[in-house]
């Protein structure tokens, strides 16, 4: 066995905290409603893939996707119905089709012309002689109301010896060919599997942390279809510096089966570990020198892991007495303080190489460190070096790009699913990008936007620069253009608060094509809530001060909200304490049917609360000598949707304790043959019913200009 294994495993055990991987991806907000006459709801009883000597069975809150030919649903597990490794799954599908594919687990884009993704986690949970549901990806076809679902992974069956209580296993591929990470399986008729190939993160090694009975079997998921030619490696530390190895001959990862791995007789070798007795986690004040214990032998020397900034000195000369130093930097560019430094530990192998110290400033220090945490979340990697008290912590100002940005089927975006918490510091990035949306996509979003869709919270960041949409694609109905976040992930029951969040990114909006539907806005492009029963967002302390420039048909604009509540039940949005101070700037080039403007919620279909705001901005519309269709109001554009309607959701709205000073000029306006068609108010624009409203508590200071051309 290699020793710089043995190591990995060690250390990983010892020092490093590993990331939990979230398999599940986002739904994407609901689409608008369309006709949809054919839908019926179905039950399908599912059952899981048999491992061979294992149990399996479902666990409470499971869903499968299924797929009928047009677009893959959600599927969720009936109450009560759950017989271990059978259970049914209910949901709404087109009638009739030619065939149902059912994928394990859901996700939005688990199945799409064949092709199931996945990925396989390089860190995962295991239960004792059992494979639980997070270790399994499956796809099976419906034969009436029954799927037998069939794994798309293999499994390494890893037997501990009687004796061997162990605190970690391991298995890494020799080759250095792909244990963990994406994977595409193709399938065919009937769900069955033609091929599996890799993506773009992969991972030679699989790492469960313990600790794990001796005499007892674990399995481990790897990713199938992959060919090991000089084998794989099962490490299991044993403690003290214990560890036992056991390298298998050639073997193919077949999907569904398992290689069994005995460890009783494996070859068990001790590494000498030297480390820092310190705690984990080290503050220093610039240019502060702090002493450590050194336990162990051979301390030689003290290096740096790459992620740590350059300043940090070291002195291990006093080693011998088992003694070390550490100086922090006295300045350091783009941060104020040292703190958040942290003490790895340090490694020695047998009696002869060199310990060394691994220090880390956590956190995002440059552009590298930012663009590394995104593609740490986004690839369910370590993103341990990025994180302060469990949320990413920016320590400096960084400037992105369009470089930056990823281009894909779901926009042009820099994070495309947030799930850890972001701390901004009162630091500020700078966004200078420019995005052209060219792929046809005539359903769901096209997103153009920091963070695309966010599932916890937001607070103390700065958003600058510019950003500029030049096309929207003249087949995609909905598109979004936000400052901070294109929507909330509306698969997951959320409580999400953005807090002193201040954007004054410019935005630029310059679509070709008429009646795209866009909706801006300085924070949120808009906010749905999927099937959850109470998602609940708070945005407080915060402010828009930017300006946004428009040359083309959209539908909602507006310093903080496009559009909130769109979906079932949809959003309690509450908006606090916080300041529109920005400029619109909006010329219509042809006729729009909808058109709602304000400086803080475009349009309000599901509960919203505005509470001690002030809209202190600037709206102007040129409407181009065409009619002119608009809700626009200092504060809403339009709100709409009673109790009545769609009861029982949440359908109440309040404007309170605000206050209005923008003014709102529409100039060149064509006037309809059926009358005014052009609402706006200093507060609301247009009211739906009064019924589930209240204004309390406002002042009206602002100033509404309209001019007509004829």
């Amino acid at each position: 066995m290699d020793m710089k294994k043995a190591l990995y495993l060690l250390m990983s055990v010892a020092a490093i905290s590993f990331a939990g991987c979230n398999r599940n991806n986002p739904d994407e907000p609901d689409k608008p409603d369309t006709p949809s006459s054919t839908k019926v709801t179905k039950t399908f009883s599912v059952t899981l893939p048999s491992v061979e000597g294992a149990t399996v069975a479902w666990a409470a809150g499971d869903a499968i996707a299924v797929n009928d030919g047009k677009s893959t649903v959600k599927f969720s597990m009936v109450s009560g119905s759950n017989k271990g490794a059978s259970a049914d799954f209910a949901g709404s599908v087109e009638d009739g089709a030619e065939s149902y594919i059912a994928v394990y687990p859901y996700s939005s884009n688990a199945y799409s012309a064949g092709k199931v993704n996945g990925t396989v986690p390089s860190n995962q949970k295991l239960e004792a002689g059992a494979v639980s549901t997070d270790a399994i990806y499956a796809v099976g076809a419906a034969a009436g109301d029954a799927v037998s679902l069939k794994s798309l992974v293999s499994f390494v069956k890893v037997t501990l010896g009687s004796g061997q209580t162990a605190n970690a296993i391991s298995v890494s591929s020799e080759d250095g060919s792909a244990l963990a990470g994406d994977f595409t399986a193709t399938v065919g008729a009937g769900a069955a599997v033609s091929s599996i190939s890799g993506g773009e993160f992969v991972s030679a090694s699989v790492l469960a942390n313990g600790p794990f009975e001796g005499g007892k079997s674990y399995y481990l998921a790897v990713v199938g279809g992959v060919d090991h030619n000089s084998g794989i490696t099962v490490s299991v530390d044993l403690g003290e510096g214990n560890i036992a190895s056991k390298t298998t001959g050639k073997i193919s990862t077949k999907a569904g089966e398992v290689t069994a791995v005995d460890m009783s007789d494996a070859e068990v070798k001790q590494i000498a570990v030297t480390w820092v007795n310190t705690p984990d986690v080290v503050s220093f004040d610039l240019g502060e020198t702090k002493e450590f214990e050194v336990v162990g032998i051979n301390v030689a020397s003290i290096d740096f892991d790459p992620f740590g900034p350059a300043g940090w000195t070291t002195d291990a000369s006093n080693a011998a007495n088992g003694k070390v130093t550490i100086t922090a930097p006295a300045s350091l560019e783009g941060v104020e303080s040292a703190a958040n430094m942290t003490l790895i530990g340090t490694t020695a192998t047998g009696s002869t190489t060199t310990a060394s110290i691994v220090v880390r400033l956590y956190g995002v220090n440059n552009k590298e460190d930012l663009v590394a945490a995104r593609d740490s979340v986004q690839r369910k990697g370590d993103v341990s070096a990025y994180l302060v008290d469990g949320a990413i912590t920016l320590n400096a100002d960084v400037s992105i790009s369009t470089e930056d940005f990823l281009d894909n089927n779901s926009g042009v975006i820099f994070f495309p699913t947030l799930t850890y918490p972001f701390n901004g510091q009162g630091k500020t990035v700078t966004m200078n990008v420019e995005a052209t949306l060219t792929t046809e996509k005539t359903g769901g979003q096209h997103y153009f936007s920091f963070i695309q869709m966010v599932k916890t919270d937001v607070k103390d960041l700065n958003l600058a620069g510019t950003m500029t949409l030049n096309d929207a694609c003249k087949e995609t109905r909905w598109g979004v253009l936000a400052g901070l976040v294109g929507a909330q992930s509306g698969d997951t029951e959320c409580d999400i608060n953005i807090t002193n969040v201040h954007v004054s990114t410019d935005m630029v909006c310059n679509p070709t094509a008429a009646k795209i539907n866009v909706r801006m806005a300085g924070l949120f492009g808009m906010n749905t809530g999927s099937s959850l029963a109470e998602p609940k967002i708070t945005v407080d302390k915060c402010s828009y001060s930017g300006n946004m420039t428009i040359t083309q048909s959209i539908r909602e604009i507006a310093g903080f909200i496009g559009l909130s509540g769109n979906g079932n039940p949809g959003p309690l949005m509450t908006i606090a304490n916080s300041e529109f101070t920005g400029k619109i700037d909006y010329k219509q080039t042809v006729y729009n049917s909808v058109l709602r403007i304000a400086g803080f919620v475009g349009s309000a279909e599901r509960t919203t609360l505005i509470d001690n705001c002030k809209s202190a901005g600037e709206i102007t519309v040129d409407a181009g000598g065409q009619q002119l269709v608009s809700t626009s109001g200092g504060l809403a554009g339009f709100i709409g949707r009673t109790n009545a309607a769609v009861a029982p959701n949440h359908m109440d709205y309040a404007v309170t304790n605000s206050e209005n000073t923008t003014k709102i000029t529409v100039t060149n306006a064509l006037r309809s043959d059926a009358g005014l068609n052009t609402s706006i108010g200093q507060l609301v624009g247009s009211i739906i019913s009064t019924a589930n409203l209240t204004l309390d508590g406002n002042k009206e200071n602002g100033s509404i200009s309209i001019n007509y051309n004829d």
